[in-house]
């Protein structure tokens, strides 16, 4: 009796302990669960998908400053400054080491564009010795980018592909500085390699996508469409971001109209009707009503585009077109006037991005831009030209004005 007592009572103190390490073991075997799965989507640059991994896991005020430093960086990453903030103080109160935090914030600045005191930053302490370079050069690469200073960013890019020739991320980003210097064929060579370092990555193929369609290389550029497609849709819909499925889709609907396959095209959009009655899916299923002899269809899908986009002038050519195979030349004219005063200021700004690759401290120059695009050709480009205009020059009115007419429309 007594020895069945003992025995009883030490099967209970091993089932004890066994709860407590069950206790103390399945919080530290989630945590490293999260940590882990979260560091994989971030090295595949997917940090909203990372991000939404560690809320699940744990909220900013419960987290440890192991799990906010990766949440901060995150945010970093998606924009999200004020949470930044707000997340690097709650590590800091945490015991995070300063160091590190500060590091944060130091890239968090120069990937915005704010690159004053650049060298200075370089030779800091907290970037000199720090163990990820490919991190820092893509702060720096980005930041430059920001400004319009294509060459040093390509500098930035070279160092870091001498040490990591296969990193995707700055072959990609190497394809958006070729871009910004109005390089097509080099940007596309880039894009290219990127889709081919990593073959299931949709916006890598989507890039090559793009770059190609840049080239009119249409035939090419479909199956970089396609791929990209068939891999955004195998990711949970909270992973992607909002214009990724439009951008995919109107570009293999563009592909497939200019190869002469629009019923292909027309078949798409009845699969993703959102994205059908977005501004560029209504230009291409007004050009495929157009190709059909359908004037008055063509007319009323483009209208609706430039609803959405007045300052598209692929959708005002569009729209002339068809009016004027509508028999309605009066209000086509007024479209083609509209095109004849856009011919030279886009000429002109095309000489303008390239003489700011030069003189890149130019604030005349970024105005000159900025206003353009406002008019032209990108509202939100605009804003970016107008921004590192007055990182230049706090005080040049012109680019202010310019500024308050964005606000003033949005």
């Amino acid at each position: 009796m007594r020895m069945t007592r003992r025995k009883t009572v030490g099967l209970c103190i091993a089932m004890v302990l066994v709860l407590m390490l069950l206790l103390v073991g399945v919080p530290r075997l989630q945590r490293m669960r999260a940590l882990d799965r979260a560091q994989q989507l971030m090295q595949e640059h997917r940090f909203a998908a990372a991000l939404m991994v560690l809320d699940e896991f744990a909220s900013d005020k419960e987290a440890d400053t192991e799990v906010l430093l990766r949440k901060a960086r995150c945010c970093r990453h998606l924009g999200l400054r004020s949470r930044f903030q707000t997340v690097l103080q709650t590590a800091e109160a945490g015991g995070a080491d300063r160091l590190l935090t500060g590091r944060e914030r130091v890239l968090q600045r120069v990937q915005s564009g704010d690159l004053a005191n650049v060298g200075r930053l370089f030779s800091d302490q907290i970037l000199n010795g720090a163990n990820d370079l490919p991190e820092i050069c893509e702060a720096f690469a980005t930041g430059f980018l920001i400004m319009g200073r294509a060459p040093e960013a390509l500098e930035v890019l070279g160092a870091w592909s001498a040490d990591f020739p296969n990193d995707t991320q700055a072959w990609l980003l190497k394809g958006e500085a070729y871009h910004q210097q109005q390089n097509p064929e080099e940007a596309a060579k880039c894009f290219l390699r990127a889709a081919e370092l990593e073959s299931t990555r949709w916006e890598l193929q989507l890039a090559a996508g793009q770059g190609l369609v840049e080239l009119m290389d249409y035939e090419k550029a479909t199956p970089y469409f396609e791929q990209s497609l068939a891999h955004l849709t195998r990711e949970p819909p909270g992973d992607r971001p909002p214009e990724a499925l439009p951008n995919i889709v109107n570009g293999l609907s563009r592909c497939l109209v200019a190869t002469g396959q629009p019923e292909q095209a027309e078949d798409l959009y009845s699969k993703h009707p959102e994205v059908a009655e977005t501004a560029d899916g209504l230009l291409i299923r007004g050009r495929i009503a157009l190709l059909d002899g359908e004037a008055e269809s063509a007319m009323q899908l483009l209208d609706q585009a430039l609803e959405q986009r007045r300052w598209d002038t692929e959708i005002r050519s569009v729209l002339a077109n068809a009016l004027n195979a509508a028999g309605r030349r009066a209000k086509a004219a007024e479209h083609f006037r509209y095109l004849q005063n856009a011919e030279p200021a886009l000429r002109e700004m095309e000489v303008n991005l390239a003489a700011v690759q030069e003189d890149p401290q130019n604030a005349d120059l970024r105005y000159a831009i900025a206003a353009t695009m406002l008019r032209y050709s990108d509202p939100g480009e605009a804003r970016t030209w107008a921004l590192s205009c007055l990182a230049i020059d706090p005080d040049h009115e012109a680019a202010q004005e310019l500024l308050a007419e964005m606000q003033e429309e949005l």
